[in-house]
């Protein structure tokens, strides 16, 4: 009777502990700091936590610069500005945009925009849609006399009961800057300059905002803007008269552009045809032929007018040296200096 019961005992024991390790809910009650991965620490939230069934408007909190051509303020008065949403509008919401006072009271060194400087439209959000645009025209007349920046502050205030503003984002910032505009002209633009020239050519754009595409050695044009000015090179060949060298970048007020030729002599450019856009390339107008004469190994095309224009289109390569095939180890691109 006694086997009995302890071999009972043991059968029940195994069914427990089997039972223990067989259930689909294990409860961590303890970490320990020697587990991996580590215990889940409280960390800091970018935004406040809303309820996602609500609808919510906001602006991001990056400042938004925004050029303005102060030369035709007749024709291009009117700037798009957008408010962000948490998901679809359940239904039409209108909103109100005002003049952040606090934000101007708060930084007194920047100076706002007059109040009678321009006007909002186009407050609305439309139900299941995400997001919004809105209308800030300026007033020609008062515009046309500012120079320099301006920052317009806007406040979300809500005018609908179920449309809620995001706490600690109900503010977005605009910076104006206002420039006069450089169009381009009809040709006999450009003069080559040979050697280190530097005279007014204004800052250069960071190279890593430069692009470039070719017709010949596509695969070694990262070189153009790696930095190292006597490194590696793109070549061409000047018995090809169709090559071209695309360079692409931010629009700007465009000066100069300088290439470098590493010091073999025998490689140098000696002049070559330059058209530019301001529409990325998709049309160009020719600006004339730049001439660097021989054996130029830093060659400046400097722009007689500086242009708006995001494109430069670099062709008709001709040798400065003894080589046919001509070699440019970096590209520079150089703006005026900010009317800001």
């Amino acid at each position: 009777m006694k086997n009995i019961f302890k071999y009972t005992l043991l059968a029940l024991g195994g069914l427990l502990l089997t039972n223990c390790y067989d259930s689909d809910e294990i409860e961590v009650i303890k970490f320990d700091d020697s587990f991996t991965p580590a215990p889940p620490t409280e960390k800091k939230r970018d935004t406040p936590l809303i309820n996602l069934l609500d609808d919510f408007v906001f602006f991001k909190k990056d400042v938004v610069t925004i050029p303005v051509d102060k030369d035709n303020l007749a024709t291009n008065n009117v700037i798009s500005g957008e408010v962000f949403t948490n998901r679809k509008m359940s239904e039409n919401f209108e909103y109100q945009l005002e003049l952040d006072q606090d934000w101007i009271s708060s930084n007194p060194d920047l100076q706002a925009i007059p109040n009678g400087a321009f006007t909002i439209s186009g407050q609305t959000l439309n139900k299941d849609e995400r997001n919004g645009t809105f209308k800030i025209q300026l007033n020609a007349e008062v515009a046309k006399e500012l120079g320099g920046t301006y920052y317009l502050p806007l406040k979300l205030v809500s005018k609908n009961d179920n449309l809620n503003i995001l706490k600690g984002y109900e503010s977005g910032v605009f910076k104006l800057v206002f420039k006069k505009s450089y169009p381009i002209p009809e040709g006999n633009n450009v003069e080559g300059k040979k050697g280190y020239y530097f005279d007014g050519l204004g800052n250069n754009i960071p190279r890593t905002d430069l692009s470039f595409n070719s017709n010949y050695a596509p695969d070694h044009l990262f070189k153009l803007n790696d930095g190292n000015q006597q490194g590696a090179n793109w070549w061409a060949d000047t018995d090809d008269n169709t090559t071209y060298l695309d360079v692409k970048f931010p629009i700007n007020t465009i000066k100069a552009i300088k290439l470098y030729t590493k010091s073999y002599w025998q490689n140098a450019v000696g002049s070559v045809k330059i058209e530019v856009s301001n529409d990325n390339g998709n049309t160009w107008k020719e600006q004339g032929i730049a001439n660097f004469g021989q054996y130029s190994t830093v060659s400046t095309i400097v722009f007689t007018q500086p242009i708006d224009i995001n494109a430069v289109r670099i062709s008709n390569f001709t040798r400065g040296g003894s080589s046919n095939f001509i070699n440019i180890n970096e590209v520079e691109v150089f703006k005026i200096p900010s009317e800001e």
